[in-house]
């Protein structure tokens, strides 16, 4: 069977005690192969590099949102609820914006614009993580964002800050977009 996966007889050593023969395989990543093997194990391994990058995709499209790349609802929610079930975790805050006359947006410049609107506005919501540590944001449906904090007592300063940073983006500036945010303070493990 080892030949047929190497497409040639595997080298094998007659010197090792191990038992009568040994097979000798080069110790080396799946993706690399040496010339001398002639491509074979490559031709064998790539469905299983090939099915692991589906798998991955797959699992990408289960957790993340199509349209602006933001964990979905469930995603977020889990992590939600796991940052809110350890009681070693300190008082958090979160903020929800939501997009108004998300319909007529639609309406009045089209769904693919509008999505790139999303997508944009979800830029400016995702840089925040990106700048504090155990934040998250995510898309739970439609018209809604999320925002996780870490800690308490920030919620209206955030709130505040990510509107000015909204209103100031090519998204937000675009097309009339309604937002309100509204958040709250003081989430804890219970």
């Amino acid at each position: 069977w080892l030949g047929r996966l190497l497409g040639r007889p595997p080298h094998v050593r007659d010197d090792v005690a191990v038992g009568p023969r040994t097979v000798v395989l080069p110790h080396r990543e799946p993706t690399r192969v040496a010339p001398e093997h002639g491509g074979a194990i490559q031709r064998h391994l790539s469905p299983v590099d090939e099915q692991a990058r589906e798998l991955e995709a797959l699992r990408r499209l289960a957790h993340t949102d199509a349209v602006t790349g933001l964990p979905n609802r469930r995603s977020f929610v889990g992590r939600l609820a796991a940052a809110l079930g350890d009681s070693g975790t300190p008082a958090a805050g979160l903020l929800i914006l939501r997009v108004l006359q998300l319909e007529g947006l639609n309406l009045r410049i089209g769904h693919e614009a509008t999505d790139l609107l999303l997508a944009a506005m979800a830029d400016v919501l995702a840089a925040y993580p990106l700048r504090v540590p155990g934040a998250f944001a995510g898309r739970l449906n439609g018209i809604d964002f999320a925002l996780y904090l870490p800690v308490s007592g920030v919620a209206d300063e955030t709130a505040g800050t990510l509107m000015r940073a909204l209103r100031a983006s090519p998204a937000g500036a675009a097309a009339g977009i309604e937002l309100v945010i509204g958040g709250v303070d003081g989430l804890a493990a219970t």
